[in-house]
């Protein structure tokens, strides 16, 4: 059950009465609660109020160049607004899944890893819908009708049955950033938890394949994760020499199948490794997608007034609903539309987002951990900001943080803390769990 609420949330697709599965599970948990008050609590979340602050602060900032440029170009708040309707649903369904935690009980150790088991399951569930799919166009005229009609002919335009295969609502970017943060998240789950290798090795073979599907910018997720891998098995001292040495037998593996793929997989593994293919043709790792962006994107900067650097100029899209200025960039969006100010505001909100739990102190088991995890996600962001707008807007990525950061967190720990519990950063960083 709670694998399903988790997986519904997360992924929201299509559903018939309810139009996705957000309000569907929405009004399930509330009729649940309505008909049995005592199945589940409702649990004060100052955690939940930093985050619908920190998204409300970009909101009225959005809303503010938009009313002094004057040209009412407001479909920069769509994300924000769906994302706070998104982090209310998912803080209800955390709610109830913490109440059965609790309930069980699992121990405090257990909450943060129980909260990465359930993200990392789901997609491994979606890698496993995705790879079916492209095997079976029956199975996938069955996922097409729970997907936005609009979005999956655009995949299948774009891209034939190469991708847009997930049960999900978000096909593209959105949910190839979602593969890139779970596997970071995967990387502190293979080395804290003691599940079986045998078991972990499957968990990462799919999150992996779901990565190809989705689309190329997971691969930014994959070596993010191989580094905080590294870094979590140096500082536990952890003596895992057959899966430090597992990125090397990646990668060589990787190579001896793009050399001879396999009929059926060779278009896939053509447009997943476009880069590899390339370098063995030309000498250059690039790919079409990169090239764009460092052409005809990112070296428009060098024309831009220090007028529009500073404040921007007001629009966000363009009259057709295509991006103004032609780029998709995340950095240079922001810059055109209230300039550093506003891009300022971004960082400041997703920093908020990230690491808000730390105001409500930091003195539990956990608390280490999961400092490390949001430090390399968001830093993952950052780094994704670069090839389209990231921050404070990619719902998967800040589903699944909110999600862990609110469980991992045990209640009692909440309700006894306050601001003046609250450790010092660098003792926390330091502290030996």
């Amino acid at each position: 059950m709670n694998l399903i609420i988790v997986f519904g949330s997360l992924f929201s697709f299509l559903v018939p009465f309810f139009y996705n599965t957000t309000i569907l599970l929405l009004s399930l948990l509330i009729t649940i609660k309505f008909l049995k008050p005592k199945s589940y609590q409702i649990y004060r979340s100052q955690y939940l109020n930093v985050c619908h602050l920190s998204v409300i602060f970009f909101i009225v900032a959005s809303i503010g160049i938009i009313l002094v440029n004057e040209l009412m170009d407001f479909s920069v708040l769509r994300s924000p607004v769906v994302l706070l309707a998104a982090v209310t649903q998912m803080f209800i369904a955390g709610s109830y899944i913490k109440s059965q935690m609790i309930a069980a009980p699992i121990s405090e150790i257990n909450y943060l890893h129980y909260a990465i088991k359930m993200v990392v399951l789901a997609f491994v569930f979606q890698s496993a819908i995705q790879l079916f799919a492209f095997f079976s166009p029956t199975f996938l005229d069955v996922i097409r009708y729970f997907q936005h009609e609009a979005d999956a002919q655009l995949m299948l335009d774009g891209y034939g049955t190469l991708r847009g295969l997930a049960l999900s609502s978000e096909l593209s970017f959105s949910l190839a950033a979602g593969y890139g943060l779970v596997i970071i998240y995967f990387s502190l789950y293979a080395i804290k938890t003691d599940v079986k290798i045998s078991k972990k090795i499957i968990y990462y073979l799919f999150l992996v394949v779901g990565s190809i599907f989705s689309g190329r910018t997971a691969f930014i997720g994959v070596v993010v994760g191989y580094i905080l891998y590294f870094h979590l098995a140096i500082v536990e001292k952890r003596r895992y020499l057959h899966l430090l040495l597992s990125p090397f037998f990646v990668i060589v593996s990787t190579i001896l199948i793009l050399e001879n793929p396999p009929e059926e997989l060779e278009p896939l593994l053509k447009f997943a490794f476009e880069f590899y293919y390339t370098f063995k043709e030309t000498g250059s790792a690039s790919t079409e997608s990169t090239n764009i962006l460092l052409n005809n994107h990112l070296s428009v900067l060098k024309n831009v007034n220090a007028s529009t650097v500073l404040f921007g100029d007001g629009l966000y899209t363009n009259k057709d609903g295509s991006y103004y200025m032609g780029t998709d960039s995340g950095y240079m969006r922001n810059i055109y539309f209230g300039g550093l100010l506003i891009l300022s505001f971004k960082i400041l909100s997703q920093l908020i987002f990230n690491f808000g739990w730390m105001l409500l102190g930091c003195r539990f088991h956990n608390a280490r951990k999961l400092l490390i995890l949001n430090i390399y996600s968001f830093l993952y962001l950052i780094i994704l900001h670069i090839k389209g707008d990231s921050l404070i807007n990619l719902k998967i990525c800040m589903l699944m943080i909110f999600f862990v950061n609110f469980i991992a967190r045990p209640q009692h720990i909440e309700r006894k803390r306050n601001v003046s519990g609250t450790e010092p950063l660098v003792r926390l960083l330091i502290k030996q769990t």
